[in-house]
C-alpha cells in the first residue's frame, strides 16, 4: 500500500500492533503531509497522530522488536 495512503487510512486505535519500523514509516508521512500543508486532512490530526506515533516509537526503544532493528 503506498505510504500516502496508508497515512490517510491510518487509526490510532492499530497503533498498539504496529512494529517500530511501521510507526517510523507513518511519521515520516505524516510529517510530509505537514511540511506541504495537505489540505486534506486537518494540521491538528496530523499532529495528534503524529504524537501518539511518537509515543509509540519511545515505547519500543526498549523491547526486543527495536533492538532487532539496532
Amino acid at each position: 500500500m503506498p505510504l500516502y495512503k496508508k497515512a490517510m487510512q491510518f487509526d490510532p486505535k492499530n497503533l498498539e500492533n504496529m512494529t517500530y519500523d511501521e510507526c517510523y514509516e507513518l511519521l515520516l508521512c505524516f510529517r510530509y503531509l505537514q511540511f506541504r500543508n495537505d489540505a486534506t486532512v486537518a494540521s491538528q490530526v496530523i499532529g495528534n497522530h503524529m504524537e501518539a506515533i511518537r509515543k509509540r516509537i519511545i515505547n519500543l526503544k526498549g523491547t526486543a522488536n527495536y533492538q532487532n532493528i539496532i
